[in-house]
């Protein structure tokens, strides 16, 4: 089939192309992150944020030969996500600079310039790690269509935290240029448009023995990932009754 340009022009003036530069990023903090909005606010945040790079997908594949010799195979066994990289405009009170580090302190207080018995205002010694709980947030990019204002592509990360600042580099040759942040996030929950939902029908037939089994797997692992903190020690005996309970349901 020989190329048409007309056709060409045509399908792209019906749907148009999308831009790279037409994105918004939103931060949704638990409240045990509430603090951090003292010097900015997430809303500020969305409008410094100048830069994302969505992380890949990639599959794992083993190999294997089906008959034990020639042509090799190759099965799924694994999906793996990079990480989310964003750069942050700093303002001229460096409230930029001062959330993220704040936000890398809750996760582990770094800070042992006065001292190993100082501890942060979570109550956090000097290399002490936090609850993921206290310190995960949820980040969204929403990529507008510069053709048609009705249509978004919508990104969400869910149990984001930040795990590394980037190098700031500093000198007097840049003048007139913008202070930027490069944060990089991991997370381990992803969900894009595209990604479809279902339910797991369960047949009608003798062969369900299979999914009554994942299901009460399913129900065990619900119940681990209730499990909150023990207050005490009474707390967690009876944390550990009930999942015990559980497990012997399986």
């Amino acid at each position: 089939m020989a190329f048409n340009i007309n056709e060409f022009q045509a399908q792209v003036a019906r749907k148009g192309l999308a831009k790279n530069n037409l994105f918004l990023t939103r931060i949704s903090l638990p409240n045990t992150l509430s603090y951090l909005e003292q010097d900015i606010s997430t809303r500020e945040l969305t409008f410094l944020c100048k830069s994302a790079s969505i992380p890949g997908m990639n599959i794992d594949f083993a190999e294997f030969q089906p008959h034990g010799f020639g042509t090799h195979e190759k099965r799924p066994v694994d999906i793996k996500y990079g990480d989310l990289s964003l750069i942050f405009m700093v303002d001229s009170h460096f409230s930029t600079m001062k959330f993220f580090k704040k936000w890398m302190q809750s996760i582990i207080n770094f800070n042992s310039y006065d001292g190993y018995q100082q501890a942060d205002r979570q109550g956090k010694l000097p290399y002490h790690f936090a609850y993921k709980e206290d310190y995960a947030a949820t980040i969204e990019i929403l990529v507008y269509s510069g053709h048609d204002a009705s249509y978004t592509y919508h990104y969400k990360f869910g149990n984001a935290f930040p795990i590394g600042i980037g190098q700031l580099d500093q000198s007097w040759e840049n003048q007139g240029e913008v202070m930027t942040l490069p944060v990089g996030f991991a997370f381990d929950k992803f969900k894009a448009d595209g990604v479809e939902l279902g339910q797991v029908v369960q047949p009608n037939n003798g062969a369900n023995g299979l999914l009554s089994y994942i299901s009460a797997a399913n129900g065990f692992a619900q119940a681990i990932s209730q499990i909150d903190r023990p207050r005490n020690v009474q707390d967690a005996i009876n944390q550990i009754t009930n999942v015990t309970t559980v497990y012997n349901a399986l």
